[in-house]
């Protein structure tokens, strides 16, 4: 994925690891309230960049039906309450980010025909 603004390159993390190979592997959403507290999260990223994660919600991409395979995953960082202070994401932010997921694997299927 790309991450940071200003990074040269492209900063490559293997999808078994962290908080979003989890949810891949797992084909589970996950809601983390803050990553430095979830042993799962790869902090190194933070450290190339310079950037500070918080919470993190994390859904998988999966093809339509029972065995849906997983295309990838959408992540959301560092949600913000309106007065600026980090905020966790809520059951609603899940439901909204599962539709977009939804929305992405019918988008998938389309493109690859």
């Amino acid at each position: 994925s790309r991450v940071g603004t200003g990074i040269e390159g492209i900063i490559k993390v293997p999808s078994n690891q962290g908080i979003v190979g989890h949810s891949v592997d797992s084909t589970k959403v996950i809601n983390v309230p803050d990553a430095y507290k979830d042993p799962r999260f790869n902090k190194e990223i933070d450290k190339q960049t310079g950037f500070h994660t918080g919470s993190v919600l994390v859904v998988p991409i999966q093809e339509l039906g029972e065995d849906g395979q997983v295309l990838g995953a959408i992540q959301m960082i560092n949600k913000r309450n309106p007065d600026g202070s980090m905020a966790a994401f809520s059951k609603s932010d899940e439901d909204i980010v599962k539709v977009l997921a939804n929305h992405v694997a019918c988008f998938i299927r389309v493109v690859e025909g």
